[in-house]
């Protein structure tokens, strides 16, 4: 059974409620799968990840790090929602082609911006810490061995929840600002 995603995570749904002019897609979407895409993808890449505020070369599966694997596959699951947003557009009637268009770029924009923003907190202020008894970096206050962890760096209550809601939200804002430069409304 999936996790239920908590309240505040669904606070980026709500800006029609707010009487804003969205991009007729669920803006988090692009974003969500542009990370996963990146963090289950970009592990099979032969070049190893580098850290996205330094440029220098990380372990594979370290928080902030980023490749070209991991960012083509981000481009290719925030296209991918942006494709499945248009074909899916025509369900509450037809829109001009030029709207299509923009929602495709407003997904690609959004979700890997977002997704950068999520890799950017994970090399800077959210909570990373050591478990002794692996000699391993994690996010989680016990690691899947069981053991308690000690934190490393960051802030301890930064953790993998907050940086999805700063980064979806922050997908969110990029998505809605280029939906209105386009001058939708």
């Amino acid at each position: 059974m999936a996790p239920v995603e908590p309240l505040w995570q669904l606070l980026p749904y709500l800006s029609p409620i707010a009487g804003l002019s969205l991009p007729p897609l669920p803006a988090p979407w692009p974003r969500s799968t542009a990370d996963t895409w990146a963090t289950e993808l970009g592990v099979l890449s032969p070049h190893p990840p580098r850290l996205i505020t330094t440029g220098r070369v990380a372990v594979v599966g370290t928080s902030g790090s980023i490749s070209l694997w991991g960012t083509t596959a981000a481009a290719g699951g925030a296209l991918f929602i942006g494709a499945v947003a248009v074909l899916l557009s025509g369900l509450e009637g037809p829109l001009p082609a030029a709207r299509l268009g923009w929602l495709a770029i407003v997904a690609l924009l959004g979700g890997v911006g977002g997704a950068l923003v999520d890799s950017f907190l994970g090399a800077t202020v959210q909570g990373i810490y050591w478990c002794e008894h692996d000699h391993k970096e994690t996010e989680k206050r016990v690691h899947t061995c069981g053991e308690r962890t000690r934190l490393l760096r960051g802030w301890a209550w930064l953790d993998n929840e907050w940086v999805n809601f700063i980064c979806s939200l922050a997908g969110s804002i990029i998505a809605f600002a280029l939906w209105r430069i386009a001058g939708f409304s």
